[in-house]
């Protein structure tokens, strides 16, 4: 079969217009490689522009590495890749890294496997000392716009300066938790049947979440993640809430720890036990990585970056719980955190491992 040329896709005159009038996509800014638009419009209009080369100078060399790693893992993506490409433009290119980065590890023992059959399934399988491990991957929006105020369990934060981090914090976490539940639920509502069948085996979530880069401050990454994985918040939390005659004043640093806590927009229940709960040892681990760039390594050689030549920014979390635990130190990843049990069942002991 003739693989084809993922940016030959073409568009009706009526769907151009509608992308060219959009309002909220004036709006635009610089994100890593991604150009910011409406979160409608975000996948489409960032095709376009590396479609057309529009002002992005590594756009034809960054094209060619997404259609050679199309044309290496062909056999392996979704037979509705192509058609998908360009509605779906960063959650296909961040699959592209994720075959690519197993690829990379064949030498190492990795069997890709194809996945047949019409039914819901994983992304992919590959097989590993005898045992079947499924990758699913999830690229989560980055471009949906922060409230300009938002509800939390001390009361009412305030956006303050320009983008304070306990708020970035809260909507990071809360697109990471819904990342989870989404696949947690796919499994279970749908491919579990098909990997009973095709060989069980753990599942590794892949979840790409380009964060935003603000003068507010870094976010916690790892922090952030184990408060969606495990039964409590992040610590040390600073609110803006609102004291006495209105005025603003700075909370009192606190975490959490409960089992779940509440949306921003409107307080619905968010689960964050994934690792502490032996319904979900069906994953194995996650991966998560949080800068655009890593969809085009070569970025470097074009702009102005702190990380040099990047590979990748993978944050590996082994879930204690895992009834097909994922090996220890076989990723080549950036950080590895490995969490367990103290002896008195109470709390959990995290040890991260830097491989910067």
């Amino acid at each position: 079969m003739k693989i084809k040329n993922l940016f030959e896709h073409k568009f009706e005159r009526k769907r151009l217009q509608e992308l060219d009038n959009c309002q909220d996509c004036n709006r635009l800014g610089k994100q890593g490689i991604f150009s910011q638009y409406c979160s409608n419009h975000s996948n489409i209009k960032n095709y376009r522009n590396f479609q057309e080369g529009k002002d992005i100078p590594y756009a034809d060399e960054a094209k060619v590495q997404w259609q050679q790693q199309y044309s290496t893992h062909f056999n392996l993506l979704d037979k509705n890749f192509y058609q998908e490409f360009p509605t779906g433009f960063l959650s296909r290119c961040w699959e592209l890294k994720v075959f690519d980065f197993l690829h990379e590890h064949q030498h190492k023992g990795i069997e890709l496997k194809e996945l047949k059959g019409k039914q819901s399934k994983p992304d992919g399988c590959f097989t590993l000392a005898g045992k079947f491990f499924y990758p699913e991957c999830i690229c989560v929006n980055p471009w949906e716009k922060l409230p300009y105020q938002i509800k939390e369990h001390n009361g009412r934060l305030y956006q303050v300066g320009s983008w304070p981090s306990v708020l970035l914090n809260s909507r990071f976490k809360e697109k990471v938790s819904q990342a989870l539940k989404e696949k947690t639920e796919k499994y279970t509502k749908g491919y579990e049947a098909y990997i009973m069948k095709h060989g069980e085996g753990g599942l590794i979530l892949f979840i790409s979440i380009p964060s935003p880069s603000f003068d507010a401050g870094p976010i916690d990454y790892i922090s952030a993640i184990l408060s969606c994985l495990l039964p409590t918040s992040e610590i040390q939390q600073f609110p803006i809430i609102v004291g006495k005659n209105n005025q603003l004043i700075m909370g009192k640093p606190y975490y959490e720890c409960q089992k779940s806590y509440a949306k921003s927009s409107n307080n619905a229940s968010i689960e964050n036990y994934y690792f502490d709960n032996k319904d979900f040892n069906h994953i194995s681990a996650v991966i998560v990585s949080t800068s655009p760039h890593v969809f085009f390594p070569n970025i470097d050689k074009y702009e102005a970056i702190n990380w040099g030549r990047i590979r990748n920014d993978f944050l590996l979390f082994h879930n204690p719980q895992a009834k097909y635990p994922l090996p220890k130190g076989f990723f080549v990843v950036q950080k590895e955190i490995e969490i367990a049990k103290s002896s008195d069942k109470k709390h959990y002991r995290v040890t991260i491992f830097d491989y910067k």
